[in-house]
């Protein structure tokens, strides 16, 4: 794969990024705390395949720690905040990956919510400056650079 194509395709993780980031921020507006969270975990993951993917192969795993360790990044990183939404990508959407007895309804909160969109947002930012300064080009369409902000015009 030729370098544009790979800066393509990472442009199009970065896209698939938005999406989830704003999916997370409507959920997390309409009270489904549990699928915001993992929304924002979601998002979360594809940006960093998305920085990934301008570099080569990306790989198959859902682990934002994983993940976090095979970013070329250096610097303004939190890795502990970022590994929190590790614990979203199962829990916030299978019943029985919660204690028993519990639903996601009752198991995540407003406050959950917030902090994972709020984890994922300042994650999506380092990843998304770091991938522009690859050449990544991240405005798509009428899109905005940090996907978890984006808001239609009404």
């Amino acid at each position: 794969m030729s370098l544009s194509d790979q800066l393509k395709d990472s442009a199009r993780w970065f896209d698939a990024a938005q999406d989830d980031g704003e999916a997370a921020r409507i959920l997390a507006e309409q009270g489904l705390y549990a699928a915001a969270c993992f929304h924002a975990q979601q998002a979360l993951e594809k940006a960093f395949k998305g920085l990934l993917a301008a570099n080569g192969p990306i790989p198959k795993t859902h682990s934002l720690e994983e993940l976090s360790t095979m970013a070329p990044i250096e610097g303004g990183w939190e890795e502990q905040e970022v590994i929190k939404l590790d614990r979203f990508y199962l829990t916030a959407r299978y019943p029985d990956a919660l204690p028993s007895g519990s639903t996601a309804r009752k198991h995540f909160t407003q406050k959950d919510a917030e902090e994972a969109i709020a984890i994922a947002r300042g994650g999506m930012d380092i990843l998304s400056r770091w991938a522009v300064s690859l050449g990544v080009p991240l405005t798509i369409g009428q899109r905005s650079a940090n996907p978890m902000t984006h808001k239609e015009p009404k």
